[in-house]
């Protein structure tokens, strides 16, 4: 859903834009630190990286942090003392996240905001944010975002979206959030000639997306046959269990509650705990249900493409690629969608 008609932006403008916002939001955008592309708060609009494909890390961590402290607790006497952390109740404006990291905030809220469990760390973060996403007009060799329901410009999760149309961005408002932002901030409506530019960027950029795979007929497939399968015994063999691919996807949400003590004092803490790990699933008995990388590996591809959409309705994979080119052995997760659809799970 587009509200109204796009807006025009100066590309010399957006930094003076940025700076606008600065006065009333914290800002958070990408930015170059150590070589690598992170979203992080900044301080001047001259600070945001605009050329860039994606971040290493996606940034759900903005919403559903690595480490989260739940409540911190005192033994005092025969009393124990618990005490949430005070809230970061800043207004916030998240500028620049890609539109596949935005897809994937919808599947996070389907996990943290379920009527009658909503998760009210993850709550407070999300009414306090707007997202202002920035469109992919050079996506790279490793996306897929269009056999995942997605493209280079989805509007879906994002209050506003830009479009990168050369010396100017073309501004659409997407929700009613975004729509009030950019009414204090856009005033130049985009003419039919920007418009027009506009539907070309979007079509070359998703002309670039050469990599297809047959997602909806894997997710289709005999969900017993496709378990119970030998293809999980050899497509397992190279994995090294490192957790890169669950660490750096956007939508993985698995995490574990521990507790920090210091004495009679401590914290609760919520940490991510990637299905991956042999820990993961290890029962106080000692016994796991997943023993090897067969049953975890199984377990991740099998959840993106059955079990989530059986719960939430759609798949939990966004296409962004990041556990392709991260992957230290070069295990594809398109080439596994695509054999368990061509029929060598059968």
């Amino acid at each position: 859903m587009t509200l109204n008609k796009p807006s025009i932006i100066d590309k010399k403008k957006l930094v003076g834009l940025l700076d606008e916002l600065l006065k009333e939001y914290r800002v958070i955008a990408p930015v170059q630190r150590d070589g690598m592309v992170v979203f992080e708060e900044v301080h001047s609009g001259k600070d945001v990286l605009l050329d860039f494909s994606n971040s290493k890390m996606s940034p759900k961590g903005l919403f559903f942090p690595q480490s989260d402290v739940l409540f911190s607790y005192e033994s005092v006497g025969k009393e124990m003392k618990l005490q949430e952390p005070v809230p970061d109740t800043r207004k916030t404006v998240i500028f620049g996240m890609r539109p596949c990291d935005a897809r994937a905030v919808l599947i996070l809220d389907k996990v943290f905001l379920q009527n009658g469990r909503e998760d009210s760390n993850y709550k407070r973060r999300r009414d306090n944010t707007i997202i202002l996403a920035v469109g992919c007009t050079d996506p790279k060799s490793t996306c897929f975002c269009t056999s995942m329901n997605g493209s280079p410009f989805s509007v879906e999760g994002n209050d506003a979206l830009f479009t990168d149309i050369g010396g100017s961005f073309a501004v659409e408002a997407n929700t009613v959030k975004g729509k009030e932002l950019l009414g204090r901030h856009l005033s130049v409506e985009a003419d039919d000639e920007a418009l027009k530019h506009m539907g070309e960027v979007k079509q070359k950029a998703v002309g670039l997306i050469q990599c297809k795979v047959d997602a909806k007929r894997a997710s289709e497939l005999d969900l017993l046959q496709v378990f119970k399968s030998t293809y999980w015994d050899r497509v397992h063999e190279k994995c090294v269990g490192c957790g890169v691919c669950t660490y750096m996807c956007p939508t993985c949400s698995c995490f574990d509650v521990v507790d920090e003590n210091n004495g009679a004092a401590g914290e609760r803490i919520r940490i991510w705990d990637p299905c991956m790990f042999p820990l993961y699933t290890l029962q106080a008995s000692g016994f796991n249900p997943r023993p090897t990388g067969k049953e975890r590996m199984r377990q991740r591809i099998l959840h993106k493409l059955n079990y989530a959409a059986g719960g939430h309705g759609e798949l939990t994979c966004v296409g962004c690629g990041r556990c392709v080119s991260n992957c230290p052995v070069n295990l594809d997760i398109r080439q596994v969608i695509n054999s368990l659809a061509g029929g060598d799970s059968v």
